[in-house]
């Protein structure tokens, strides 16, 4: 049997996770000589939950270590090296709480272990998730609310997270920049294979267009639709982001238009919030080579000269706002009093179109 490695990856949210996740999902990645285990059909997020779940009591924790026994026992009697979980909510967790889960569960059949992340500079990490967060529902203010929101709580101040990973798990944690002239082939894809993998003879097949970023005024659809769905849970309502960005992919808009972009103003005020943890991540993981700080430089640059309006109104008149509400609504009706599991349905069109 050959040496067996598990290639835990956490993200970040916004560095290309889903691209990593399609591709071994659906086994469009050849590695030369290598044998890869990855379980499931997209990605393993739930590992967040299960994580949590192995402190508490109760039959979640029972659910979390039957699949986490069966995952680490079916690795241990396949012929593949490598077990290979993707999880980017990972990027939140306790690193304790999940050392605790590999050394109960996976360390007494594996050799080496490797963490893998990626970290996306500041203010494209901002602008990103501000993004997400519309298509999902869950805010609806102005990017310049979003960022100071986000600060307030602290989420994109690095520094102290990735230390906690790299304490924890030693030279077990690699970090790399989510920064697409500094990957392989200026493809996250490449650059995991290579250096997450240590491979460097591998093939891979086409995959599906991952999580790409919306036209403006598609966005401002969504966010006219995500604003009648608030009898859905977060995750449906998600689900319905992922969907309908999958959809508007297939009709892609025949003329060009803008998306979302950083105002100079903004951009000027990221730079100035994250300017320390971008100077003192560059030094603690990137060798004191220039990598994230410069980024926040970049992004004030390439900013646009005046903050675009992220309100339906502004881009629609009101009979397509009238149009766009009332099939909000309606869908909102279906989806309330639906006895299927339509969830599931939406998952399964994401899993079928990696096999095409």
């Amino acid at each position: 049997m050959p040496p067996k490695t598990l290639v835990l990856h956490i993200g970040d949210h916004k560095t290309g996770s889903t691209t990593i996740q399609y591709a071994f999902a659906g086994k469009r990645a050849n590695l030369a000589g290598r044998q890869i285990r990855y379980p499931g059909t997209l990605s393993h997020n739930s590992l967040r939950a299960q994580v949590d779940a192995l402190s508490q009591r109760g039959p979640a924790r029972k659910q979390a270590e039957a699949w986490l026994k069966r995952t680490a026992d079916s690795f241990a009697a396949s012929p593949a090296d490598t077990l290979l979980l993707s999880a980017e909510t990972l990027d939140g967790a306790d690193p304790q709480r999940v050392k605790s889960m590999i050394d109960r569960f996976f360390a007494p059949v594996i050799d080496e272990l490797r963490i893998a992340a990626y970290v996306r500079p500041h203010a494209p990490r901002v602008l990103s998730s501000f993004a997400t967060q519309i298509k999902s529902g869950r805010f609806s203010s102005t990017l310049e609310d979003f960022h100071r929101l986000t600060f307030k709580q602290e989420r994109l101040l690095y520094l102290p997270r990735f230390n906690r990973w790299r304490e924890t798990f030693g030279s077990a944690f690699r970090l790399r920049p989510m920064i697409r002239d500094r990957l392989v082939q200026k493809s996250v894809l490449d650059d995991f294979i290579t250096h997450m993998l240590d491979s460097t003879d591998y093939r891979l097949k086409p995959l599906p267009a991952a999580n790409s970023s919306l036209p403006l005024r598609d966005l401002m659809r969504l966010k006219l639709f995500q604003s009648c769905q608030g009898h859905l849970t977060q995750k449906e309502r998600h689900t319905l982001g992922w969907e309908f960005m999958r959809l508007a992919g297939l009709q892609p808009d025949p003329t060009p238009q803008p998306k979302l972009a950083l105002h100079r103003a903004l951009a000027e005020e990221i730079r100035d919030t994250y300017a320390a943890d971008a100077s003192a991540m560059d030094l603690a993981f990137f060798d004191g080579v220039a990598t994230l700080r410069p980024e926040l430089d970049l992004a004030v640059d390439k900013a646009i000269p005046k903050a675009q309006s992220v309100a339906p109104e502004d881009y629609f008149d009101a009979a397509e706002i009238r149009s766009l509400t009332a099939l909000a609504n309606l869908a909102a009706a279906i989806l309330q009093n639906s006895p299927s599991n339509w969830q599931t349905t939406l998952k399964k069109k994401r899993v079928d179109a990696l096999a095409l």
